[in-house]
């Protein structure tokens, strides 16, 4: 299965500007709140949730960890909203973007947690890095990722690298 995801316009300018901000080499977080948009694999971004600085144990320019209470917030506002979750964390390098083995390991250990406080509702997983993104969907199981196809952003499609997996390449 291949995600769809629609985010405002809006919204998609205020996430890029705080995870790659032009003042800190540091990788920042955001998380979005998604809602299915009638198809199986479409969704849309309904809320997002910016992480600031006191929301993490550490934060480095290649590495994160959150604290207990911002994940503790992020997990009971999508439980509140009825919402999917979606992290979007930055690679402030001019790299084509690709979630790294640390990023996976901590994806492994987060998301079959994610899914069973959220009662099976899918994850997503964006790295955005200066000129490009990659994306992982947790849409039928906790334990095996798949594609995201496409964000579409107002009239703007916008298509990962879909390095992490090969399977999802977009040229």
């Amino acid at each position: 299965m291949k995600s769809v995801i629609t985010i405002s316009a809006s919204f998609y300018d205020q996430i890029v500007a705080h995870v790659l901000p032009d003042d800190t080499g540091d990788e920042q977080v955001a998380f979005l709140f998604l809602q299915p948009s009638g198809d199986a694999d479409h969704f849309d971004v309904v809320e997002y949730m910016l992480v600031p600085r006191n929301g993490f144990v550490h934060q480095s320019a290649f590495h994160l960890e959150l604290s207990d209470k911002t994940r503790a917030s992020v997990i009971k506002t999508a439980h509140d909203l009825g919402a999917s979750l979606a992290e979007v964390h930055s690679h402030p390098w001019p790299a084509r973007a690709a979630f790294s083995s640390s990023d996976l390991a901590g994806l492994n250990d987060f998301v079959p947690h994610v899914w069973w406080r959220l009662k099976g509702r899918p994850y997503f997983a964006f790295v955005m890095g200066l000129t490009s993104f990659d994306a992982l969907a947790w849409v039928e199981s906790p334990t095996v990722p798949s594609c995201i196809d496409q964000v579409r952003v107002a009239n703007d499609i916008l298509r990962p690298t879909g390095i992490t997996l090969t399977r999802c390449s977009n040229p």
